[in-house]
């Protein structure tokens, strides 16, 4: 999921994008003297877990359950096995049960100011036990879950993150969640945002938990209460990227992806309109051309914006540093586009890319790739999926899937930066304000000057992210005083293992 800015930079874009492609320069970048103005922000937040933020702060939690799985609503196999697992007592069976009740959970806790829960680690079964003659199976866990706390909800309760441990919560979920669209449709669903909202064709079970309502007269759905109580918080530490693993090779990998924004077909110019997609696309591009990158390759081969599928770039900072990026547009990522070929398109960029950044709609987590071990490498990467509510949706999934014996956490080889927050259509430019940054800070240690990138810490580097995205939600109510947007939230999580200091 993505929203939109109001579309007003649209027109104006729209004749740059008369002019045509990108010119191509051929000529050897000048290597200039870096001009640093990287400031050093007070340290603060959780980092046990590996998130930081300067918006922000993580507390660990315990959700206390019972899953009730009704057997005649599944398949004759499904049903035959987990009837077998329970009579013989095998818990392992129904590990992902809760994860899937859990997630029935956001609306209440996100009213109680708790946002973007992530699990931290599998669940522990308490207990499984068959009931109503064998045709149900009970299932009694513990789950502990990762909570972001906003600083500003702090501040507005008077409250510090000392004074929230202990606070519980109870809400109501669906007993059997796989059950719950069938039997609660509209009859349990409400727009968290707009309860006037009708939602009928919105619904399906794959998002049904986000609009899910236990309490709304009529639902029919039985419901199982969830006790969360918050465990601990604690205090955070400046960790950096790992430069040394970036530079290596003397090379950074960079793959930036564009999905198509607004839905159906994909606007390429009709009438002056662009999808958000592709003013990203050409908005990054001029970027990268101003920052001295030259563009190496463009398919199909001088196509103009609007046509292009795909761009290489590449600039040689210093003799230890050379950037290449390869930039995705929407064209092979619209709505329309065929399945397979999309998939094969984000597979290959997480498995060949040491920075991987991802613009467009989560789709409420539905991303799978993200799930396949296989479609990760084994050297280090930073992560970003600039979409709505990205800390809940995909952070687990990195570091679940970068997983090892050697590192269970999955946390040595990975740094996620994540968003809490609805994704708003122009927020490539704070991506862009993160890459000056970290690129500033790469040469210096390409260049051995170590020491120079003391303050380019991952506190620092978000912080400067965050103060971009509240500049531009200033800008949007200063176009639109009746309107605008709140700025995202964004912070990094998988940070506590890093090593690297200068």
């Amino acid at each position: 999921m993505k929203l939109f800015a109001a579309r007003l930079a649209a027109s104006g874009l729209a004749a740059s994008l008369a002019l045509g492609p990108v010119g191509c320069d051929d000529s050897a970048p000048e290597e200039v003297a870096l001009n640093d103005d990287m400031d050093l922000f007070a340290d603060g937040g959780k980092t046990d877990t590996g998130y930081v933020s300067d918006q922000a702060a993580e507390v660990n939690a315990e959700l206390v359950g019972k899953v009730v799985i009704d057997l005649s609503q599944r398949d004759q196999a499904t049903r035959d096995s987990l009837l077998a697992a329970a009579r013989a007592g095998d818990k392992t069976a129904f590990t992902s049960f809760p994860t899937d009740q859990v997630k029935f959970a956001r609306n209440v806790l996100k009213k109680e100011k708790f946002n973007a829960n992530i699990e931290s680690g599998s669940p522990t079964i308490d207990s499984v036990k068959l009931v109503s003659n064998d045709t149900k199976v009970e299932v009694t866990y513990k789950l502990v879950v990762e909570s972001l706390i906003k600083e500003k909800d702090l501040k507005a309760g008077g409250l510090s993150l000392a004074q929230i441990i202990g606070k519980k919560v109870d809400i109501l979920v669906p007993a059997d969640p796989k059950t719950a669209f069938t039997w609660g449709g509209v009859a349990c669903a409400e727009d968290p945002d707009d309860p006037t909202e009708d939602v009928a064709s919105e619904l399906y079970e794959y998002n049904y938990f986000y609009y899910w309502k236990a309490d709304k007269a009529g639902c029919p759905v039985t419901s199982e209460k969830v006790a969360f109580t918050v465990k601990n918080t604690s205090a955070a530490k400046s960790t950096y990227p790992e430069f040394d693993q970036l530079l290596a090779d003397k090379k950074i990998t960079m793959v930036v992806l564009f999905g198509q924004l607004e839905h159906g077909d994909l606007l390429s110019g009709q009438n002056d309109e662009w999808d958000w997609g592709w003013i990203g696309y050409e908005d990054l591009t001029y970027w990268l051309k101003d920052e001295g990158f030259t563009e190496k390759t463009r398919v199909p081969a001088r196509a103009p914006v609007g046509k292009v599928q795909s761009s290489k770039w590449s600039k040689k900072y210093h003799a230890n540093l050379t950037v290449e990026v390869d930039v995705i547009s929407p064209m092979d990522l619209q709505d329309h586009a065929d399945s397979a070929k999309k998939d094969e398109i984000l597979k290959n960029a997480v498995k060949t890319h040491e920075i991987v950044y991802y613009n467009g709609h989560s789709f409420y987590g539905s991303l799978k790739v993200l799930d396949d071990k296989a479609n990760f490498p084994e050297y280090y990467q930073i992560i970003f999926m600039d979409s709505c509510w990205s800390y809940a949706y995909y952070t687990k999934q990195v570091f679940t899937a970068k997983a090892t014996a050697a590192d269970p956490s999955g946390m040595l080889k990975a740094d996620v930066l994540n968003n809490t927050e609805p994704g708003i259509s122009g927020s490539h430019v704070t991506f862009s304000v993160f890459l000056k940054k970290l690129f500033t800070a790469a040469t210096y240690v390409a260049k051995g000057q170590k020491s120079s990138a003391k303050n380019y810490t991952w506190k620092n580097l978000v912080t400067y992210m965050n103060t971009s995205a509240k500049k531009r939600s200033e800008d949007s109510k200063k176009e639109d005083p009746t309107g605008g947007h709140e700025p995202e939230i964004y912070g990094v999580s998988g940070v506590t293992t890093n090593v690297w200091k200068p």
